[in-house]
């Protein structure tokens, strides 16, 4: 499948990951491609071509609640839409390519983007709203808001030269607490 010559290019460049990759000449994408759109083992192949550039891609977006693997993973098998047809990702660049789209790396490549873009869209906001209460259960809870200030009076006090002694009873504290500062 691949040309001597695309080995002997491979094996001239560091190694970017535990896999050896092999880079392509322009002439050799479309044969590839073809090859690719009729069988699983070339189609794996020509992943493992571009897999570099989709890390790439997804090292771009990653993040601690969406780690880099799992943007690739999307990437390469593609995001499903809203009524469960899936029309991006690696798998249905290759499926769908032809010469009319235009060239086979940037049509792979966009394609990539919109498979990650859109897993991102569908994920719920990792973020907390100060105003959030802490223990949800309790209805007297303070919030993470009302905790912060709490701390920040402390600390001013603490940083004025002013003396504060008192019995406090936050969730934030564990239990009851004697503070003083000055």
């Amino acid at each position: 499948m691949l040309s001597d010559e695309a080995l002997k290019r491979s094996s001239r460049v560091k190694a970017q990951s535990r896999r050896r990759v092999t880079f392509l000449e322009p002439d050799e994408i479309l044969p590839a491609v073809i090859a690719a759109q009729h069988g699983i083992a070339a189609r794996n192949k020509l992943i493992d071509h571009f897999r570099p550039g989709i890390a790439a891609l997804a090292k771009k977006y990653a993040s601690a609640a969406n780690p880099e693997e799992d943007l690739i993973n999307q990437a390469i098998v593609g995001t499903p839409s809203d009524n469960g047809e899936v029309t991006n990702g690696a798998y249905y660049a290759i499926e769908k390519w032809d010469a009319s789209k235009g060239a086979f790396p940037s049509f792979l490549m966009k394609s990539c983007r919109w498979a990650i873009t859109h897993y991102l869209e569908k994920q719920p906001p990792q973020h907390t709203s100060l105003n959030a209460k802490i223990n949800p259960d309790d209805e007297d809870s303070d919030s993470w808001q009302d905790t912060m200030s709490w701390k920040a009076m402390v600390s001013s006090s603490r940083n004025s030269g002013a003396t504060f002694i008192g019995r406090l009873t936050s969730p934030a504290c564990d239990g009851d607490r004697q503070l003083s500062g000055g």
